[in-house]
């Protein structure tokens, strides 16, 4: 079904997020584009046991992650901001919100699908 597919594709942008989290990328790219679904399945998959995989986790501080939430909240209300005043924003709204969903995930207890994006 094509609207299960396109659910599915905005999944990629909190994988993008976790991954960084783990500290298996070094940056979160600027949120103008969607994330390449190949780039980022690459980097679990080039793994070949479960205990690679886990050696190359180094997962980032709380402060790192606070840091990004607080910047992805930021960009969240500014697409907000730019919706309100009938302007085209310089990033895409759809990506800022999945990457913020899923810093809110990993900063709370809520199920994934329960987790609140509020600006």
């Amino acid at each position: 079904d094509k609207n299960v597919a396109i659910q599915i594709s905005w999944q990629f942008e909190g994988y993008l997020i976790l991954l960084w989290a783990l500290g298996l990328i070094d940056e979160v790219p600027f949120p103008d584009t969607l994330v390449n679904p190949d780039s980022v399945t690459a980097v679990v998959s080039a793994c070949d046991s479960y205990r690679e995989f886990l050696e190359k986790c180094k997962i980032r501080s709380v402060d790192e992650v606070l840091d990004l939430a607080d910047l992805t909240y930021r960009y969240n209300w500014y697409c907000v901001e730019s919706k309100i005043n009938e302007e085209e924003p310089i990033m895409n709204a759809e990506v800022v919100m999945e990457r913020h969903r899923a810093l809110n995930w990993l900063l709370s207890d809520e199920k994934w699908d329960k987790v609140e994006i509020n600006t």
